[in-house]
């Protein structure tokens, strides 16, 4: 109650000191000027005084059981003790809120690491449909259908006996780099083409409708 009663008469001595200081100075009268001046800084100094008082009081009574009882409480101290508790509402939301970010970023994270797998995991799968599985020197490189293959990305430039697999029939279409068609034959074990020779230059495509031999060779000109 101290605390109360500093607060009050603090305030109250403030808020006389206020115009008699405003008067006597007014009045230039340097004595009277000097006695209501006193007065004001006494009255501000109980004043602080007694918010701090107040203040302290309520914050000992929320770490209390008394604060769990507000009849214990002056209207002034139900004010800071309800003001400090929302500090306490809003401090324990922000950590609340920190935490679900950091879920989120370790989610997405996880999210992220998965889908980076589902791509590597695709790439592989295509450089497996190109035929660009390593080889031995020499050995046949099959070529699947329905994909355009790159000399010289896809598959090495060089001259090869091309011959369909497993007795098949297929197509095959062999580009320049500029869009012009420089092959277009129709290979079959048993039929009239069962295979031919390709030169395939840097940068040429491929494209076979079914799948399909390179074997290599070495022509010397």
């Amino acid at each position: 109650m101290l605390g109360v009663l500093m607060f009050y008469l603090g305030l109250l001595t403030f808020l006389v000191g206020i115009p008699l200081f405003v008067v006597f100075l007014a009045l230039r009268n340097k004595k009277w000027s000097w006695v209501s001046g006193l007065i004001l800084v006494f009255g501000f100094i109980v004043f602080i005084s007694g918010v701090f008082s107040v203040w302290n009081k309520s914050v000992s009574l929320v770490d209390s059981a008394d604060y769990l009882n507000p009849s214990n409480l002056t209207e002034i101290e139900k004010i800071l003790v309800a003001t400090k508790a929302q500090e306490i509402t809003e401090i324990e939301q922000l950590v609340e809120h920190n935490r679900e970010l950091r879920e989120n970023i370790e989610e997405n994270t996880s999210t992220l690491e998965t889908l980076q797998n589902k791509v590597n995991d695709a790439e592989e799968d295509l450089l497996t449909l190109r035929g660009e599985m390593k080889k031995a020197e020499d050995e046949p490189i099959g070529l699947g259908a329905g994909v355009d293959y790159r000399a010289d990305q896809d598959l090495p430039a060089n001259s090869y006996q091309v011959v369909p697999k497993e007795g098949a029939k297929s197509r095959v279409i062999v580009k320049a780099y500029s869009g012009k068609v420089k092959v277009d034959i129709v290979i079959e074990a048993e039929g009239d083409v069962p295979s031919f020779v390709l030169k395939l230059e840097s940068m040429d495509t491929i494209e076979v409708d079914a799948s399909v031999d390179l074997i290599p060779l070495q022509i010397t000109e």
